[in-house]
């Protein structure tokens, strides 16, 4: 598996990496991140289509615009395209070894969590403040790449993408209902994570007038500013796949608690432990 290439393992061409790409992505080549050669080049594929089409779907999405030039649209619908086709090479990629692929998204979120701990730590350490300035600019390149590898396998394990048909049954608040809530059950495109935990999500109904068709619904149960619960759920599925239950949300920015106990002083430079004491 490891040998094989993104082509190979999909069918769908291979990673756009090259330096000409119109919105490079920092790439996973640390050794220490332990995946498979095929994830990054497919993680890395996804990642650079989303950039690609995060500013036109924003253009596309805002509620405020009256009218989308018809240039706009075509522009919108070919990106949104190109990551749907690379979000599906990852989901064919992981639904071959869905276990493996899930222990590497959590392999991620501890690196970042690994990764946050050590540059604080390394800034106790350094004290020329251009020299902090630049650890603190390379960490969060860092932490970036391994972020958005996160969000990328998520999608390969069956979480929507930007713009992705869904089925929901979301809500928003209405006082003039018995419950506070306004609900709607029905297709909607889902837009993105609403907080640091994964555990509200925001989707758009075409036409629904309310809210400028913008509606919430969350991961059940989860704990008060906390976490989803791993054996809770939610009211949305794939639009493809309506049976299948979505891969329980990883938390946006995990937390040390999210990873257990690890040493943070381990990725600080020999010698300079003493510093930290």
């Amino acid at each position: 598996m490891a040998s094989e290439k993104p082509s190979e393992a999909t069918g769908l061409g291979d990673a756009p990496s090259s330096p000409q790409d119109a919105h490079p992505v920092t790439r996973l080549d640390d050794p220490a991140l332990n995946l498979r050669p095929v994830t990054v080049e497919l993680c890395h594929r996804v990642r650079t289509a989303e950039r690609a089409h995060f500013d036109a779907f924003c253009a596309i999405a805002d509620g405020h615009k009256r009218a989308v030039p018809a240039e706009l649209i075509a522009l919108e619908r070919q990106q949104q395209d190109e990551l749907h086709q690379a979000v599906e090479a990852l989901r064919v990629y992981c639904a071959q070894d869905p276990a493996t692929a899930e222990a590497e998204r959590v392999a991620l979120m501890r690196m970042q969590v690994e990764g946050d701990l050590a540059l604080a730590a390394q800034l106790r350490v350094v004290r020329d403040g251009q020299q902090r300035r630049g650890i603190r600019a390379e960490t969060n390149e860092r932490r970036a790449a391994i972020f958005e590898s996160r969000d990328a396998l998520s999608c390969g394990l069956g979480w929507p993408h930007r713009a992705e048909r869904v089925v929901v049954a979301a809500w928003i608040y209405d006082s003039t209902k018995p419950d506070g809530k306004f609900t709607y059950e029905g297709e909607a495109l889902y837009l993105h994570s609403y907080d640091t935990h994964n555990v509200s999500h925001i989707v758009r109904v075409e036409g629904l007038a309310v809210n400028r068709g913008e509606l919430t619904l969350r991961w059940e149960p989860h704990e008060r500013w906390g976490n989803a619960d791993p054996d809770g759920d939610i009211d949305m599925r794939v639009a493809a796949d309506p049976q299948r239950r979505l891969p329980h949300p990883l938390p946006r920015w995990p937390t040390e608690s999210d990873v257990g106990e690890i040493d943070f002083r381990a990725r600080i430079a020999v010698g300079e432990q003493l510093a930290l004491l």
